[in-house]
């Protein structure tokens, strides 16, 4: 089954990925497009990212300068995507994927954190209430 696919936000509202995309060639394009279906059916070279749980790199495999898409896997029915590159600029764009998934990390653990206090409250506003 495929997983849905959503572009990392940043708190300014910038979406890195989006950004890479859209100065890219169109032929460019279609080949980052193999690589997003690629990575929502969960085939094709698929490489975890060293020191990220969760965080992965995709690369095209075709004559070319080898792009490359950075997604993260948030539970199982949704990938992330973070950020695109090329060889060239792998190193930069890991930091920058490691970087982007963090904040994503930490933005998932402060709403479920508000989520936990959120009910909590609900329920000893629902006893006070008997």
């Amino acid at each position: 089954m495929a997983k849905d696919v959503e572009f990392f936000e940043t708190d300014s509202g910038k979406m890195p990925f989006l950004e890479w995309y859209e100065n890219i060639a169109a032929p460019a394009q279609y080949k980052v497009n193999a690589l997003v279906d690629k990575a929502k059916l969960g085939i094709g070279s698929v490489e975890s990212i060293t020191g990220s749980s969760g965080l992965f790199e995709i690369r095209d495999l075709t004559k070319g300068p080898g792009f490359r898409v950075y997604f993260g896997n948030d539970g199982t029915k949704i990938i992330l995507l973070l950020i695109g590159g090329d060889k060239s600029t792998q190193k930069s764009d890991i930091k920058s994927a490691k970087e982007l998934w963090e904040q994503h990390q930490k933005r998932k653990s402060k709403r479920k954190k508000e989520e936990k206090i959120s009910k909590n409250v609900e329920m000893k506003t629902r006893k006070h209430r008997r």
